[in-house]
């Protein structure tokens, strides 16, 4: 907003408008992202599609559904697991893929909040419904899902 001001004055009145619109649509974008990175923050969502053939789906391993990803640092992975069973979710984190934004990991709908340490990782949950989970970083810009389905594959 600062620069603002400063390349109105500096351009004059020529410009005054045009610098003036430009900056009430920068403060509207900025608005809603905010708007956005604060309702995935509280576990808000858009309805997602369904599973895609790149979410990774867990395996059942003595009863226990084993979901192994790799933390990267612009990214959260989109994961498929199935209702009422217990959920194993490995993460590896390699070194410098830990980062200011993805070392927090928050699922509001679980009240789950995890803090992410260099090597494995592993968040255990059992989710109860079927349908789409949304979770993010904690500052609400690093997004995934996690579409919990029953037995047969299908989401709510």
């Amino acid at each position: 907003m600062l620069g603002l001001g400063s390349l109105t004055a500096a351009l004059g009145r020529r410009f005054n408008r045009a610098v003036l619109r430009a900056g009430a649509v920068l403060v509207a974008v900025m608005g809603l992202a905010m708007l956005s990175q604060g309702a995935a923050l509280a576990g808000w969502s858009l309805p997602a599609a369904p599973a895609q053939s790149g979410d990774l789906a867990a395996r059942t391993e003595s009863g226990v559904q084993t979901v192994y990803s790799t933390l990267e640092p612009n990214r959260y992975p989109d994961i498929t697991v199935t209702a009422g069973e217990p959920v194993r979710w490995v993460i590896d984190a390699p070194d410098g893929s830990i980062n200011g934004c993805n070392n927090r990991i928050f699922i509001p709908a679980l009240d789950l909040e995890y803090a992410f340490q260099p090597g494995e990782n592993v968040i255990e949950f059992t989710p109860g419904e079927t349908g789409t989970i949304s979770y993010t970083c904690w500052m609400g810009m690093i997004r995934g899902t996690i579409t919990v389905t029953d037995g047969d594959g299908n989401a709510a």
